[in-house]
């Protein structure tokens, strides 16, 4: 799931509407059947897997997309309850959410107590605020205010000297940084991590800092609260010279290297999950013609026809899914919210065919692979001038044109959607 919540089950909320019914079914017997929620839903394998706690945004996401048939307060309960508390006997302790005491107790997990410690704070945040998304539309207003409270705990590891995400130990320091020195292995009982932060550094397990990424990959990855995210650098300028340093620089890393880090455009890897939606965060700090630009490079460069035309590990669909939603010209940033980020599309005309009988067309005018950058927006007739769509929009049925052009657009797409980074 910390693959497939991305893309692969928010694009069956629009192409596949009776498999995401029979998944949120079968995730209710799962959890009947376990005692627990579980933290994958693969093979009818109840352990735990990757970082986070990911069919929790599948399950939002769905539920707020209108996807119903199933018991939500009973899963909603679960979902809550495994935010909270360790599992109980016969469900085993490993079941649970890792370094939740620490989380609780320090707002962050620490690298000398957790593995890939800095994502495991950054992914349960983002769990944390899709949690109060779902309590919010249950009407449970305090859940909502406990749940939006620890979703900005990814602020917990900001370290504004050296603008990353940064690995802090229990004490509360931050992990020193490497400067020069040959990177070590700290033992602490059965726990082991490498003894110094290295923003280029994705290493191997158990040491790692970070899940499959290095700190440059791992900045991001805050999908639920951008806004905040951009204020932790200052300004948009700051934000923006950011990513443009990321999809500039070198794609090099340090060793040992990890085999995932493949399909790189400087330091943004398309062939691993945590990258995917990284090239449309330009349309929510004024720039969107920059996502425009990335988005139709990563879609040129990183997949072509025939035998290896994915640059990375399909990992059950997520890469075929990006592609999908990229060329149709818009991307679930944020799964849990039913809000879509519009980037370069590839087709001049798509037709979504909804259940309701109601087709969702999306045109681009006078497009071609010099004209991939977007001069104005109309959907359904009426100026489009934010970045944009909902799912609304999309199931209701209309038209969405985009008139193309050479040069980037750069007075379209400067107004942002409100309510779009946080539950309001």
């Amino acid at each position: 799931c910390w693959d497939t919540y991305r893309t692969q089950h928010p694009l069956l909320t629009i192409i596949g509407s009776e498999h995401v019914n029979d998944f949120l079914k079968s995730i209710e017997a799962k959890i009947r059947d376990f005692g627990w929620l579980p933290a994958q839903h693969f093979s009818n394998v109840y352990r735990e897997s990757m970082v986070g706690d990911h069919l929790i945004p599948i399950i939002v996401d769905a539920y707020l997309k209108g996807y119903r048939d199933f018991d939500a307060e009973f899963v909603y309960e679960a979902m809550k309850k495994k935010a909270l508390d360790k599992p109980q006997p016969p469900v085993p302790g490993n079941a649970g959410r890792s370094g939740l005491d620490y989380y609780i107790s320090l707002g962050f997990t620490p690298i000398d107590k957790v593995t890939e410690a800095v994502p495991n704070t950054m992914e349960l945040a983002y769990d944390d605020w899709c949690i109060a998304r779902m309590a919010e539309a249950l009407g449970k207003v305090a859940d909502r205010e406990v749940f939006l409270k620890r979703a900005l705990n990814y602020k917990n590891v900001w370290d504004s000297h050296t603008e990353f995400m940064r690995p802090r130990k229990s004490d509360g320091s931050f992990l020193e940084e490497i400067s020069g020195r040959e990177q070590e292995i700290v033992e602490a009982g059965t726990h082991r991590y490498y003894k110094y932060f290295d923003p280029l550094l994705v290493g191997v397990r158990p040491n790692r800092h970070y899940t499959e990424s290095n700190a440059w990959q791992y900045i991001w990855s805050v999908q639920h609260d951008i806004n905040g995210l951009i204020s932790l650098f200052g300004s948009n300028e700051r934000f923006n010279s950011k990513l443009d340093t990321f999809f500039e620089m070198d794609p090099s890393i340090t060793g040992p290297k990890y085999i995932g880090v493949v399909g790189t455009i400087g330091q943004y890897v398309h062939g691993n999950q945590p990258s995917h939606h990284v090239a449309y965060l330009y349309d929510y700090s004024g720039q969107p013609w920059k996502t425009q630009e990335r988005v139709r490079e990563i879609c040129e460069k990183l997949y072509k026809p025939g035998p290896g035309g994915l640059c990375g590990n399909e990992d059950m669909g997520s890469l075929s899914s990006w592609y999908v939603f990229s060329s149709m010209g818009f991307y679930p940033v944020t799964p849990g919210s039913t809000d879509y980020a519009t980037g370069s599309p590839l087709f001049g005309e798509v037709i979504i065919h909804n259940d309701n009988g109601k087709p969702f067309i999306i045109k681009a005018t006078n497009n071609s692979g010099n004209n991939k950058y977007i001069q104005s927006a109309t959907l359904n007739g009426q100026e489009l001038n934010t970045p944009f769509i909902n799912h609304s929009d999309i199931t209701g049925g209309g038209t969405l044109i985009f008139r193309m052009g050479p040069e980037p657009g750069m007075s379209w797409g400067s107004v942002k959607s409100p309510g779009l980074l946080k539950a309001k």
